[in-house]
């Protein structure tokens, strides 16, 4: 079976602003506190979202 994944590079920038926010906050706090978190660590990154 071959992995086609069309946005491997953008999902790999994600996964990985992901578990930075993670090991820095760890996991006692809210999912709002991550969202947070996490629209920060993509804007140092200067990767576009739309906050939820």
């Amino acid at each position: 079976m071959q992995n086609d994944m069309i946005y491997k590079d953008e999902v790999y920038a994600i996964q990985g602003a992901i578990f930075d926010v993670y090991k820095e906050m760890g996991n006692l706090w809210q999912e709002e506190v991550y969202q947070q978190c996490l629209e920060i660590e993509l804007a140092k990154r200067s990767m576009p979202y739309d906050a939820q």
